[in-house]
């Protein structure tokens, strides 16, 4: 393929599989490919047998497959970390991006596009196409016919619910209506005082998951929303939107 001499038939494979990408082992259920068959079995267990996620972050909770993809999330999104282009010092959170954006500065790249042949999209990586083309083949795929978004058929049901308001789940208690049976149970907590969401820093509890998330974050230091005008950077999303911007 390029001409390197290595030593030994594992380095040979070692080279073929990180410098030209070679992914031979492939899920027959997405067709996802894989450089390792111990990724695709993780892939598998994780992805499509829904299977708990063994490494918990410690600070946000969030679970992860394995040890590195923690490791990294621990790094990016806890402690700040950036991968840096060495040519336009662009900086980019994931290692796949970063990647995917040091190609474009070879003088021989062509940027990819994958055109489906059922619909005519056109997508700019694999892995958004192969999503896309699932969404034609799987039959418990369905569209919504007010805004086009696609879903589960499961969730469809629900998600309709947004556009029509419709509220069939009653508290027994206020008589407050809900478009879901889990935003009816979270709301009860209000009544029952039940908080099953704790804080391992500072021990404070909550109704909500998202609200011990967002807690978490004045902890951590995390500001996940910026500006896009000035760049100033914000906890939560609505405090972002409510931000006055000098910026030009």
């Amino acid at each position: 393929m390029c001409g390197k001499v290595v030593f030994g038939e594992y380095s040979l494979k070692n080279h073929i599989y990180i410098t030209h990408n070679f992914k031979t082992h492939v899920c027959e259920i997405c067709n996802k490919s894989f450089r390792w068959y111990s990724k695709l079995k993780e892939h598998i267990k994780f992805r499509h047998y829904n299977e708990r996620k063994p490494h918990k972050c410690e600070l946000c909770l969030k679970e992860f497959e394995n040890r590195t993809h923690l490791a990294e999330h621990t790094r990016v999104v806890h402690e700040g970390f950036r991968y840096t282009c060495t040519v336009c010092r662009k900086t980019l959170k994931s290692k796949s991006h970063f990647r995917a954006h040091v190609k474009t500065h070879d003088e021989n790249y062509v940027e990819e596009q994958y055109t489906c042949k059922i619909c005519d999209a056109v997508l700019k990586t694999i892995q958004g196409f192969n999503h896309h083309m699932r969404t034609h083949e799987n039959k418990t795929q369905g569209i919504c016919d007010i805004c086009g978004k696609v879903m589960n058929k499961s969730f469809l049901k629900m998600h309709i619910r947004i556009h029509t308001g419709e509220k069939p789940f009653k508290c027994g208690i206020c008589g407050k209506g809900f478009s879901t049976k889990m935003a009816l149970k979270t709301h009860n907590r209000i009544h029952t005082n039940e908080k099953p969401y704790q804080c391992n820093i500072c021990n404070s509890k909550f109704t909500q998951k998202g609200t011990l998330n967002v807690h978490i974050r004045y902890h951590t230091g995390e500001r996940p929303y910026a500006c896009s005008r000035c760049s100033k950077k914000f906890v939560t999303k609505t405090a972002m939107k409510g931000h006055h911007c000098k910026g030009s």
